[in-house]
């Protein structure tokens, strides 16, 4: 008769194998990205401002920003939907506004 722990310990290997591979598998695409941090001058660059201008702006906290110390620092990304909020909208984006508010 076959010992049952021979069985149990192959199907343990193959379980563990599978394990590995399949973590192998993973590890090189669920590593995330993260972006990489942009100073003031960075910052004043990209948006095209002084960099007074930045540091005012951080001052009255009308922009997304992180501090370390006495550094700031930025993303591209926060600093792009930043101003993306400031769109204005066009005529007729507000008469569509006007349309729906006078319906309620």
């Amino acid at each position: 008769m076959e010992n049952p722990f021979d069985e149990i310990n192959q199907r343990l290997v193959k379980i563990e194998n599978l394990i590995l591979a399949n973590n192998k598998t993973n590890s090189t695409s669920s590593i995330p990205e993260t972006e990489p941090f942009i100073d003031v001058k960075e910052a004043s660059e990209f948006l095209g401002e002084a960099i007074p201008t930045i540091y005012g702006r951080t001052s009255r906290l009308d922009i997304p920003f992180y501090k370390r110390g006495k550094k700031l620092y930025f993303k591209k990304s926060e600093l792009t939907e930043w101003v993306e909020e400031g769109k204005s909208k066009t005529k007729d984006a507000l008469r569509q506004e006007l349309k729906i508010v006078s319906r309620k």
